[in-house]
C-alpha cells in the first residue's frame, strides 16, 4: 500500500470504523491523527512510518478497557491487519 493509501484509508475508513463505536465514546476522550508527508519521510528517520496516532484516555483503566473490548479486537484489530504492519507499530504510553 502507497503512502497515499494509506492516508486515504485511515481518514476515510479506518478513523470513522474507530470512533462509531459504543466503547471508544464511552472511554477515548481525544483521537487525533497526523502523516507525514511523504517527500519527508523518505529522507530522514520517519521513513518507517506512515503518521502517528494519539488516543488520550482518562486513567489506564480506560486504556485497557477500550482494547480487550470483544469490539475492538473483533472490528477493530481485524481492520487494522487490511492497511497496517501490526508487528513494525510502535506504541508509547505516556502522561500529560
Amino acid at each position: 500500500m502507497s503512502h497515499e493509501e494509506f492516508v486515504w484509508y485511515h481518514v476515510n475508513k479506518h478513523a470513522p470504523l474507530f470512533r462509531s463505536l459504543p466503547e471508544v465514546k464511552i472511554y477515548v476522550r481525544r483521537y487525533l491523527h497526523y502523516y507525514f508527508p511523504e517527500e519527508i519521510s523518505k529522507k530522514t528517520v520517519l521513513s518507517a512510518y506512515d503518521g502517528i496516532t494519539e488516543i488520550w484516555f482518562d486513567d489506564m483503566e480506560s486504556l485497557f478497557k477500550l482494547f480487550t473490548t470483544d469490539a475492538y479486537k473483533r472490528i477493530i484489530r481485524t481492520d487494522q491487519e487490511k492497511f497496517m504492519n501490526l508487528g513494525k507499530c510502535v506504541v508509547d504510553i505516556s502522561n500529560e
